[in-house]
């Protein structure tokens, strides 16, 4: 869903980028599901900045920008949509720091979480009286047979 961020991010020399819900929390993701995915404003509160990029390193986590013009600026009052996603690979909680780089060389930083969850597997109680049943099969082996004309002997 969209997510509206507000937190001061930092204050570059061009301009002064905010985001709501600094650090993002995805909550609990199944890592057998699809990676969550939410979709994070900037909003540039200051003069025109020139984004260059973003820049993060978390192997759980993804960073897409959407709608930055194609010369980087993103004028005072502008917002830039950036896509986010969590798709956790184990049962730990994951924290990754997004990165927003400047032209001028200044960054600032916004926060992305979540935990990582498997589902609990799910018991049957089976019994009577439970609301099932079962009636078990026992399979052994055939017994011998003589075919006619054959001879068993023993010893």
């Amino acid at each position: 869903g969209l997510v509206l961020l507000t937190a001061w991010l930092g204050v570059a020399s061009a301009g002064t980028l905010t985001v709501v819900m600094n650090p993002h929390d995805f909550g609990d993701v199944d890592v057998s599901a699809a990676a969550a995915t939410a979709t994070v404003v900037i909003t540039n509160t200051g003069s025109s900045t020139s984004i260059t990029g973003f820049t993060e390193a978390c192997s759980e986590f993804t960073v897409s920008a959407v709608g930055l013009p194609g010369s980087g600026v993103l004028s005072s009052g502008g917002t830039l949509t950036v896509n986010v996603s969590y798709d956790p690979v184990d049962r730990t909680s994951g924290t990754c720091t997004v990165t927003i780089v400047h032209a001028t060389g200044v960054t600032n930083t916004f926060q992305l979480q979540g935990n990582g969850n498997a589902p609990q597997p799910t018991e049957k109680n089976v019994g009577p009286g439970a609301g099932n049943s079962f009636s078990p099969t026992v399979k052994a082996r055939p017994a011998p047979t003589a075919l006619p004309g054959n001879v068993v002997t023993g010893g």
